[in-house]
């Protein structure tokens, strides 16, 4: 996008459905890689992704916007549901966002439920590319259902490793997550913070039913300032 420019990807659906038979290779339906500066915005908003079946070691992307290049527009995730998909052995990710830029990013009020594969699963993913943002927040999304079975594998519900200024992750609900694997399903992951806050998530019902399994509410792991507060774990 050029400067001040905007891209807004809005009402589309995809809701009867869609198959892919054969093995291999990715199916992403919004994406997005350009290198679009600062003052551009980014709009995703009541978009519907349902009904997906893959087959075998093919990648899931629902929403991925990796635009930016040494800068980060303001982006905006809002009201998407993305829904009733049936991966095979390959990664699933239901949100993606790299180069976090701008003063009012948010990725709120979507929904992420009944997502099952082989592989690991993230509902919603803050990357660590680019950490531009100010005052940005992930707040009232709604992830259940998300079930890796097989050979199985992670199991995030909201995973950050952005270190922008003032993140706010609030008033999400997380619950039905689990894995087969021996691997770690975890609501709330923080693996890189400046001043990180966790709020207000209600977190339940996840579980691993590997003996080499570890299930987490909410992982700090790395960062050099997280603030946990009036979360419900249970």
């Amino acid at each position: 996008m050029p400067a001040n420019g905007t891209k807004s990807v809005s009402n589309n659906a995809i809701i009867t459905g869609f198959t892919k038979t054969g093995a291999g290779g990715t199916v992403t339906f919004m994406t997005t890689n350009g290198s679009s500066p600062n003052s551009a915005s980014g709009i995703y908003s009541n978009n519907i992704i349902s009904n997906i079946n893959l087959t075998g070691a093919t990648i899931f992307g629902g929403i991925n916007d990796t635009d930016g290049s040494g800068s980060g527009a303001n982006k905006v995730f809002n009201g998407n549901i993305i829904s009733n998909i049936n991966g095979g052995t390959s990664t699933i990710t239901g949100i993606n966002c790299t180069y976090w830029g701008g003063t009012s990013s948010s990725i709120s009020n979507n929904t992420l439920s009944n997502i099952n594969g082989q592989g690991s699963i993230t509902g919603i993913n803050l990357g660590s590319t680019f950490n531009g943002a100010t005052n940005s927040v992930l707040s009232a999304n709604s992830i259940t259902g998300l079930t890796s079975s097989g050979a199985g594998g992670t199991v995030l519900g909201i995973s950050c490793s952005n270190t922008s200024t003032g993140i706010l992750i609030s008033n999400s609900t997380i619950n039905t997550l689990s894995s087969t694997g021996a691997s770690a399903v975890t609501g709330i992951s923080i693996s890189g913070s400046t001043s990180t806050a966790v709020v207000a998530n209600k977190i339940h019902t996840l579980s691993s039913s590997n003996a080499g399994g570890s299930v987490n509410g909410i992982l700090v792991s790395a960062g050099t300032l997280s603030t946990l507060t009036n979360n419900v774990i249970g």
